[in-house]
C-alpha cells in the first residue's frame, strides 16, 4: 500500500542499475509495490530514470487510488490523471518509446500493468463498471476488493453470467488489445526488430476475481503449480526463432543473469539468483535444475522432475513430468527423496535469510 515502511533492501542492485552502468536509459511505467515510505524507496533512487505508475500493490482502475488513499505518479511526482489505468500506462509507454525512436541509447522498460490483478476501492466513491467482491478495512474506513473494467469490455462478454469471470475476462481483453498498442508502436517506430520483449506474469490466478488456474491444482498463494506455473512469451525478431514451444522450467529470477550475457553488464558483488537462459532461449536446450519457492507457511523445492512441498505438518512429493497436475502424493513411496529434498529446501530458506 501507499507509505509502507517495507522497502527493497538498498544494498540490492537492481536490473535497471545493471542496465544503466552499460549505457541504457531506464524507466518502471506501472507497479512498483517495493516501498514508498521515504522518497529514497521509489524507483528512481534503485536505478530507474523515470517513474510512472503506482508505487503500492493495487489501486483504483478508475480513481488511482488505494483505497482513500492516493497513488499515481507520473515522471516521478504524484499526479492527478484521468482514465482507466490499463490504457493510461500504456499511452505513457508509446510516449517512452516515442522519445527514444531517434536516439541511439538503448532503453530498457519495465512496463508492470496492474491488470488483471482486483482494485482498491472506497465506498464513498465506486466508480460505474465496478463489481464489489470483498470487504476490508484500511486505517478503520470501510473499503473494497473490486473488479474493474471497461463498459465496453463488459459488453462484449455480456454472455459469461458469473459476473466476477466477466470483469475478469473484460479485464483481460483490454490488457491484450494494450499489448498490441505497445507491439504497434515498436514496430511503427521501427524499434520492434531489435527490441526483445518479454511478458510474463507472477502468479496464478485467484477464482474469487474471476481467474481460473485450470486443469492445475492450487491457486495464487499455494505452490502447486496453479500457484506457479505460469506463461511466458519472448519475442525477439532479429535473433530468436518464432513459434517455438520450450518446456524447460524458468523463474522470474532468470531474467537478471540472462539479460547480463545478452547486454553485457556484469553480476558481481551480491549473490544473484538464477540461471542464464540464453541457451534455452536460442538452443531450445533442455537440462535439469533446481528451483525453490517460499510462500507464509509453505515452501516447495524442485530438483529436475521431482517437486518437494512443505505445509505446517504436512509434506508431499511430486513427479511434475507424469503428474503435472499433482495428483498423486509420492512421500510415502520415497521417502529418502523427500529427505533429500527437505534439507536442499531448508539449506535455501536458510541462506535467503527469511524472517
Amino acid at each position: 500500500m501507499p507509505g509502507d515502511t517495507f522497502h527493497l533492501d538498498p544494498r540490492e542492485t537492481t536490473l535497471a542499475t545493471r542496465l544503466k552502468s552499460v549505457g541504457y536509459r531506464t524507466a518502471l511505467i506501472g507497479k512498483w509495490h517495493l516501498g514508498s515510505a521515504r522518497p529514497e524507496d521509489l524507483p528512481m533512487h534503485h536505478g530507474f530514470d523515470r517513474f510512472t505508475g503506482i508505487s503500492g500493490g493495487c489501486i483504483d482502475y478508475w480513481n488511482h487510488s488505494y483505497g482513500p488513499d492516493p497513488d499515481w505518479y507520473i515522471d516521478n511526482k504524484e499526479a492527478v490523471e484521468e482514465g482507466y489505468a490499463t490504457d493510461l500506462l500504456t499511452d505513457h509507454a508509446l510516449t517512452f518509446f516515442d522519445e527514444q525512436r531517434e536516439s541511439t541509447q538503448p532503453f530498457f522498460l519495465y512496463l508492470s500493468y496492474n491488470a488483471p490483478h482486483y482494485a482498491k476501492s472506497t465506498r464513498d466513491s465506486l466508480p460505474e463498471n465496478t463489481l464489489r467482491v470483498s470487504e476490508f478495512k484500511h486505517n478503520s474506513l470501510v473499503a473494497y476488493n473490486t473488479l474493474q473494467a471497461p463498459k465496453a469490455y463488459l459488453e462484449k462478454f455480456s454472455h459469461i453470467k458469473d459476473e466476477a469471470r466477466r470483469y475478469y475476462a473484460a479485464t483481460v481483453a483490454n490488457l491484450d488489445d494494450n499489448i498490441g498498442r505497445v507491439l504497434d508502436r515498436l514496430k511503427r517506430n521501427m524499434q520492434l526488430d531489435n527490441t526483445l520483449v518479454w511478458l510474463i506474469s507472477d502468479n496464478g490466478a485467484d477464482p474469487q476475481y474471476g481467474g481460473s488456474n485450470l486443469p492445475f491444482r492450487g491457486n495464487k498463494q499455494d505452490l502447486f503449480e496453479g500457484g506457479i506455473r505460469i506463461p511466458a512469451m519472448l519475442m525477439w525478431k532479429s535473433r530468436v526463432k518464432p513459434l517455438q514451444i520450450i518446456n524447460q522450467p524458468l523463474h522470474n529470477v532468470d531474467i537478471l543473469p540472462t539479460l547480463a550475457t545478452i547486454c553485457g553488464f556484469t553480476t558481481t558483488g551480491r549473490p544473484v539468483d538464477g540461471i542464464d537462459a540464453g541457451e534455452i532461449i536460442f538452443s531450445n536446450r533442455r537440462f535439469s535444475r533446481k528451483m525453490f519457492w517460499q510462500w507464509g507457511n509453505k515452501g516447495a523445492f524442485r530438483e529436475g522432475d521431482w517437486k518437494y512441498i512443505t505445509e505446517p505438518k504436512r509434506h508431499m512429493l511430486y513427479n511434475i513430468k507424469e503428474d503435472s497436475l499433482e495428483n498423486r502424493d509420492l512421500a510415502d513411496l520415497y521417502p529418502d527423496k523427500v529427505s533429500i529434498l527437505q534439507k536442499l529446501y531448508a539449506d535455501k530458506y536458510s541462506e535467503c535469510k527469511i524472517r
